[in-house]
C-alpha cells in the first residue's frame, strides 16, 4: 500500500495530477486502518493490558513504543502528504 502511495507522490510531482486520486484513496484506505488500529487498542488492548500489568508499567511500555516506531516522523510525512495533494489540487 505504501508503495503504491509513494509511486503515485513521484507521479504527482512529475506533473501527472491523475496520480491524486490514487493519493487520495490511499489516505482514506490509511485512515480507516488507523480508525480500527485505535478503536481495538482502546477498546480490547488497553483493558486487557490494565487488568494486567501495573500502571506506572503501562505507561513506560507505551512511550517506549511510541520512541521506536517513531509516531512524530510517520505523522510529518502524512502531513507532508496531505500537503502535496491539497497543493496539486489546487494547481490541477
Amino acid at each position: 500500500m505504501l508503495r503504491n502511495a509513494r509511486s503515485a507522490l513521484e507521479r504527482l510531482r512529475g506533473g501527472e495530477y491523475s496520480a491524486i486520486e490514487g493519493l487520495r484513496r490511499y489516505a482514506e484506505s490509511y485512515r480507516e486502518l488507523l480508525v480500527q488500529h485505535i478503536d481495538k487498542e482502546n477498546n480490547v488492548l488497553f483493558p486487557m493490558a490494565k487488568q494486567v500489568v501495573a500502571e506506572g508499567e503501562l505507561v513506560e511500555e507505551a512511550e517506549r513504543v511510541e520512541r521506536e516506531h517513531n509516531h512524530e516522523e510517520m505523522l510529518r510525512k502524512l502531513e507532508e502528504l496531505q500537503r502535496a495533494i491539497e497543493a496539486a489540487s489546487s494547481s490541477g
